[in-house]
């Protein structure tokens, strides 16, 4: 999914049936276990924290790569085992507004070169000004709207399709990040043509949240 706000988590633990919710890990940073109603659903998720070798927000310092490494074979595990993982993969929150995506990380994409897998993806748009990113709670009217299609039924079937080496990693790991990037702008773009993003009536009951299964691109 891509990420504008702390309503992201939110919004997609809602979305997900009850039946997977104890199924998804995914990498979190450490202070989120510190905050009100997140920290509860890191938490009694089991989310995987991501090790950095200093505290501090997201983002600004440098990861234990040892500790990073066992994190990534937990996640890789409960994944080849059945488990769903899970992440934003511009890696760090957009608090430009969320209409142009940022760059995907390949990084996150080698799960998935490793593990033949289902991709689903999810692009929302509106999320940051219920909650916006500078802010310690959210609770704003806003028009959110999401879009919840599946890239992919198999991984490795659409590597081989696009021609990509699946022994070579980094190549694999650039094509899914940026092919999910592209379906996934155009999500957003269409969730913009549509109003959703806007600011909506005060009367909190007139917010909106639409979800909406679209088949592959």
């Amino acid at each position: 999914a891509n990420h504008t706000s702390f309503m992201d988590t939110i919004v997609l633990v809602a979305m997900t049936p009850l039946a997977h919710v104890s199924r998804v890990k995914m990498f979190v940073s450490g202070h989120l276990q510190k905050m009100p109603i997140l920290g509860t659903l890191v938490n009694v998720m089991g989310h995987l924290v991501v090790p950095f070798k200093s505290k501090g927000a997201e983002g600004g310092h440098e990861v234990d790569k040892e500790k990073m490494a066992e994190r990534q074979k937990e996640l890789h595990d409960h994944v080849s085992s059945g488990g769903i993982a899970a992440w934003f993969p511009e890696g760090t929150m957009n608090r430009e507004g969320g209409q142009h995506l940022q760059t995907f990380r390949a990084g996150g994409f080698t799960l998935a070169v490793s593990v033949d897998v289902e991709i689903w993806c999810v692009a929302m748009q509106g999320q940051a000004i219920c909650w916006p990113p500078n802010a310690s709670v959210g609770g704003r009217p806003s028009a959110i709207g999401a879009r919840i299609f599946r890239l992919c039924d198999s991984s490795h079937a659409l590597l081989r399709d696009r021609g990509i080496d699946l022994n070579n990693e980094r190549e694999a790991s650039l094509f899914l990040a940026n092919y999910a990037h592209d379906q996934m702008q155009k999500r957003v773009d269409d969730l913009i043509a549509e109003g959703y993003g806007e600011h909506a009536s005060t009367d909190c009951s007139e917010s909106l949240l639409q979800s909406e299964s679209v088949s592959n691109a």
